[in-house]
């Protein structure tokens, strides 16, 4: 067993020792049949399968394939690709109902619950990636994201620039704000003077 196995209660050490009998899809075996070897009830089996997952993070997956279904150790990329697939869909389609209920959009919801999960002080695991790629679809759909881009000039900008330069952007800002602004005043001089008869 691995680093990932330590810490382990009695069901879910046999539970994993059961797993390790079923490599691969072809060789799955049902939550029925593995209640029946370890005398956990269902519930009781997906609670335990999800705590190996999230608090040991032991790779399980589950196929609900008529011939092949059941629990297994994933032995090849397509059988976790195809895992992803399935249970992707799954996510998407009950974060849309969720998002549609809260009247809300599908990415407000997701960066919602990414940011439940985090504990304060830690870092956002995929931010730079995930903050990367969502930047670069404005910046290739800029027409359709327009104010989008506009907002997020106005909202992030401190936070992409380094203090120096944004202390010289706004020095610039207001250098120039004076110049329309005196620009302005002569322009109305001018005209009230015009317009005296």
């Amino acid at each position: 067993m691995s680093e990932k196995g330590n810490n382990l209660d009695e069901h879910e050490k046999t539970i994993l020792e059961i797993l390790n009998n079923h490599k691969g899809r072809e060789c799955a075996i049902s939550g029925e049949r593995l209640a029946e070897l370890t005398g956990v009830s269902g519930r009781g089996l997906r609670n335990i399968i999800n705590h190996l997952i999230f608090g040991h993070g032991i790779r399980i997956v589950s196929s609900s394939k008529r011939k092949e279904s059941g629990y297994y150790f994933p032995q090849t990329k397509r059988e976790r690709q195809e895992f992803f697939r399935v249970f992707r869909q799954r996510g998407i389609t009950s974060l849309t109902k969720a998002a549609q209920v809260e009247e809300t959009s599908l990415l407000e919801i997701s960066i919602k619950i990414v940011l439940e999960q985090c504990k304060e002080g830690e870092k956002v695991p995929g931010a730079r990636g995930a903050l990367s790629r969502l930047l670069r679809y404005f910046y290739e759909n800029q027409e359709l994201y327009s104010s989008e881009i506009e907002g997020l000039r106005c909202e992030v900008a401190p936070l992409l620039v380094d203090r120096d330069h944004m202390q010289e952007i706004k020095s610039a800002a207001e250098k120039a704000n004076q110049a329309n602004s005196r620009l302005l005043q002569e322009l109305t001089k001018s005209i009230a003077v015009r317009e005296t008869p």
